[in-house]
């Protein structure tokens, strides 16, 4: 569970709520098969995690995705030694 905080310019509806989930694919399917709608995904980010966006009644944005091992040691990382 994460909460990306939006800036001073971006409406309040703009905050996104991320829910890491093991497999974005089965859940997102899951999800669908109880009736609720997505945006987008699941899409492979340039940044290595796996996506689906969908809104909760209020209008926020929920991401559902999985960094796995490219949370912490991501591609692009630079190795400090």
């Amino acid at each position: 569970f994460s909460i990306h905080q939006a800036t001073q310019e971006q409406a309040p509806s703009d905050l996104v709520v991320y829910f890491e989930v093991p497999d974005v694919d089965e859940t997102v399917h899951a999800l669908k098969a109880q009736g609720l709608v997505f945006e987008s995904g699941p899409t492979d980010q340039d940044w290595a995690w796996r996506e689906a966006y969908l809104r909760d009644p209020t209008g926020n944005r929920l991401c559902i995705y999985h960094a796995g091992e490219n949370r912490r040691f991501p591609s692009w990382r630079i190795d400090s030694t």
